[in-house]
């Protein structure tokens, strides 16, 4: 007899197993980046219109209790086909969260007969309910969003703004353009403030100490003096 050859794990797959033991204590938000990140290739969460194109399918805890944390476990099929099932406690329609009728959250909490059938077709709605909220934090967080060097459109756009974003500007600073970033509050104002000024000499030169005075106070001699004419 021929040993049956075992398809490797999927990236999700492989990263659920990694963090198995620390699924409880990870944010959700922060899971999600790691999913993407395990497979760049890939669209991101939630971003097609077809379930089964998903990495893991996500789904409510049926568990009626206080949830202590955001994710409560995953489950990984044995046919390597099929994606991992995450399951969360913040949202969904079943579950302690759920908007629907007690009878349909005890049927399901109590696993009465005929409750898978309504788990799986809650679960059709409650994945992409779960993702579309993933997607919306991802689309308004910044540092969600951002890539290295600033190549985001967020980034370009607020360098932009400081006059940074033109093309070729880069290659004429003699520092990334990504590390003024961090000085666009000081940048964007009309004038040049002593603290913008001492931040920027801080970050074009690491390790040197700039101090700016406001004004040099000096005495000079009129020729003529002023005065007041009647």
């Amino acid at each position: 007899m021929h040993p049956v050859e075992r398809k490797s794990q999927s990236a999700p797959a492989r990263l659920i197993t990694r963090y198995r033991k620390q699924l409880p204590y990870i944010n959700f938000y922060r899971f999600c980046q790691l999913l993407e990140q395990s497979q760049p290739d890939q669209p991101p969460i939630g971003s097609g219109w077809q379930a089964r194109q998903e990495a893991v399918r996500f789904c409510p805890y049926p568990g009626m209790g206080f949830p202590a944390s955001e994710i409560k476990d995953a489950v990984i099929p044995e046919e390597s086909h099929l994606p991992p099932t995450v399951q969360v406690t913040f949202m969904g329609l079943y579950g302690v969260t759920s908007p629907l009728p007690a009878h349909y959250i005890s049927d399901i909490a109590q696993q009465r007969e005929g409750h898978e059938a309504a788990a799986d077709f809650l679960d059709i709605f409650s994945h992409r309910l779960i993702t579309q909220y993933y997607r919306i934090w991802r689309k308004y967080s910044y540092p969600a969003t951002f890539e290295p060097g600033g190549q985001d459109k967020t980034s370009q756009y607020l360098l932009g703004l400081a006059r940074l974003g033109i093309p070729g500007c880069a290659q004429n600073i003699a520092t990334p353009v990504s590390r003024f970033l961090a000085l666009l509050p000081l940048m964007l104002l009309p004038g040049r403030t002593a603290e913008g000024l001492t931040s920027l000499v801080t970050l074009l030169a690491p390790g040197t100490q700039a101090r700016v005075w406001h004004h040099d106070r000096r005495r000079i001699p009129l020729k003529t003096p002023l005065a007041m004419r009647v």
